[in-house]
C-alpha cells in the first residue's frame, strides 16, 4: 500500500486534485495517469472521468469515444506498425486533419470536435511532464478556423465594446497610487494585470504560481471558460513584472497568485468554482463601479480590461491578428476579426 500512497501523493502534488477515475487507474496500473503512451486509452479515461464528475453530457462522452475510435482507424491505416505506442505531435495531428478531410470529407467544425479529446490527452501529458511545453502549445492551438459569427455568451457582456483610452487608463493608475483602501488597490492590481495580459476575470482569479514560468518569461494558463480546455501561452509583459514581484511577497507560498481561493480549492469542481467566481466578481464589480465614477467614467467593468488589451494590441502595429487571436484564446482568427473588426486600422463601415 505504501507504493500506492507514494504514487497518489505525487500525482496530487502535480495536479492539486484527483478524481475517482484517476484513483482507479493508479490502483489498477500501479502508475500515474499520463505516464504511458496509450493515447486512446488515456483519452477514454479522461472522458469517463469528466462524465462521472458531471462535467460533460452523455452525448459529449459518446461523441468523444467515437472520435477516439476514428483516430485508432487513422493510426491503423497510416502507421500500422505503431500499435498502442502513439506519440502525439503537431505533425501527427496535421496528418490526421488531412486524413479526415480526404477520407471522411469532414468540415472544420467536425474535425475540431474530433481533435478535442486528443488535445485533452496532450494536456494530461503536459501536466505530468511527459510532453514539452512548446509541443503542447502547438497542439493546444491546432483547432481549425470556423465560420462562427460571434463569441461565446461569456464574452458578450454588452452590445457595444467598451475599452479604456490611454488617458483614461492613466487616470485609473493615478487613482490606484493614491487610494488608501487596500481592497481597492488589490482589485485594481488585478484589473491592470488583465489590461496587460488579456486574461478574463475567471482566469485571473484562478491563476496559479506554477503557471508563471519566470525562466521563459511566459504565463501558461488553462482557460476556465469554454467547452474544452485550452492553454494560453502569454509572454509576461514588462509592465506586470513588478506587480508579480509585489504579489509574490504576499502569496508566493500559496497556490493562487492573487490569493482569492484557498490553497486546496478543487478547480475541477465546476459548481463551487462558478460560485466562487461570481462571489468574488461581485466584490470586484462594487469596487470598479465606485472607481469608475470617481475617475469620470460612465461605467467600468472588469471585461473592459480584456477589451482594452485587444484593441490596444490591434492598433500598436506590433502584432498580427492571428497572434492577438491566439493570446486571447479565441477558437479562430475569424472570431477575433468579427468581434473587433471595426477597431482595425483602416476599417471602414459599409453602409
Amino acid at each position: 500500500m505504501a507504493e500506492y500512497d507514494t504514487i497518489i501523493l505525487d500525482y496530487f502534488k502535480k495536479r492539486q486534485r484527483i478524481s475517482i477515475t484517476d484513483l482507479r487507474y493508479i490502483l489498477k496500473e500501479k502508475a500515474m495517469p499520463g505516464e504511458n503512451t496509450k493515447v486512446i486509452d488515456m483519452g477514454k479515461d479522461i472522458l469517463k472521468s469528466a462524465k462521472e464528475q458531471g462535467r460533460i453530457a452523455a452525448s459529449t462522452f459518446n461523441n468523444g469515444i467515437v472520435a477516439l475510435n476514428m483516430f485508432r482507424r487513422f493510426i491503423d491505416a497510416t502507421h500500422p506498425s505503431w500499435g498502442d505506442d502513439i506519440k502525439l505531435s503537431e505533425t501527427l495531428l496535421n496528418e490526421y486533419i488531412s486524413w479526415r478531410k480526404r477520407e471522411r470529407g469532414n468540415d472544420n467544425q467536425t474535425i475540431n470536435k474530433a481533435l478535442t479529446p486528443l488535445i485533452k490527452v496532450a494536456n494530461r501529458l503536459y501536466i505530468n511532464g511527459k510532453m514539452a511545453p512548446e509541443m503542447y502549445d502547438k497542439i493546444a492551438h491546432i483547432y481549425l478556423p470556423t465560420q462562427r459569427k460571434s463569441l461565446a455568451a461569456a464574452d458578450l457582456e454588452e452590445d457595444t465594446i467598451k475599452f479604456l483610452t490611454h488617458e483614461e487608463f492613466g487616470k485609473l493608475l493615478e487613482h490606484r497610487e493614491k487610494s488608501q483602501l487596500p481592497r481597492t488597490v488589490d482589485y485594481l492590481d488585478m484589473f491592470v494585470f488583465s489590461v496587460y495580459t488579456g486574461l478574463r476575470w475567471s482566469d485571473v482569479m484562478t491563476l496559479e504560481w506554477q503557471s508563471i514560468d519566470k525562466e521563459k518569461n511566459v504565463i501558461r494558463k488553462v482557460m476556465v471558460k469554454g467547452k474544452r480546455d485550452k492553454v494560453l501561452s502569454i509572454p509576461i509583459p514588462p509592465e506586470v513584472v513588478g506587480l508579480l514581484c509585489k504579489w509574490h511577497e504576499r502569496t508566493g507560498k500559496n497556490r493562487f497568485v492573487f490569493g482569492l481561493l484557498p490553497y486546496d480549492f478543487n478547480l475541477d469542481d465546476d459548481f463551487n468554482l462558478r460560485e466562487a467566481i461570481q462571489a468574488k466578481g461581485r466584490s470586484m464589480t462594487t469596487v470598479l463601479n465606485r472607481v469608475g465614477k470617481e475617475i469620470g467614467l460612465k461605467r467600468l467593468t472588469f471585461h473592459m480590461a480584456r477589451h482594452t488589451n485587444a484593441i490596444w494590441a490591434l492598433n500598436d502595429g506590433k502584432h498580427s491578428l492571428k497572434e492577438i487571436s491566439t493570446l486571447l484564446g479565441h477558437t479562430s482568427v475569424t472570431t477575433t476579426e468579427n468581434y473587433y473588426a471595426k477597431f482595425l486600422p483602416g476599417y471602414e463601415t459599409v453602409a
